[in-house]
């Protein structure tokens, strides 16, 4: 049997759509040019500033990205998430933007401070 490669999930069109979708307070944050880096590669290199972002943490761009794909695909039932970590923060930060109902559920060494 041959095996058949999906296409790549990769792609500008793909990307440019997350820009539009994606909530500018992950998506904007700062970003600048090492050059010595940059140097030291051979390439140019952009560094951006994850610590500046609500979560502050990368996770809250695909996470929401996620959300917004699919928080409408549930079809009556409840989206739930289980975690101790950013991923499930960015989730549960998106939530009551999102037409399905949610539950989220934290470990007791969870971090217990606040997202902004």
């Amino acid at each position: 049997m041959p095996i058949i490669e999906p296409p790549h999930r990769l792609s500008l069109a793909h990307i440019e759509r997350a820009a539009t979708l994606i909530d500018p307070l992950f998506r904007d944050s700062p970003q600048f040019q090492c050059e010595p880096l940059s140097q030291a590669l051979g390439a140019s290199l952009t560094l951006k500033v994850e610590t500046l972002n609500p979560l502050r943490s990368f996770k809250g761009r695909g996470a929401d990205l996620f959300m917004h794909e699919n928080a409408s695909r549930p079809a009556g039932r409840t989206l739930v998430c289980a975690t101790a970590g950013n991923w499930g923060q960015a989730k549960v930060r998106r939530w009551p933007t999102c037409a399905a109902p949610a539950d989220g559920r934290w470990s007791s060494t969870a971090r217990r401070t606040p997202t902004r």
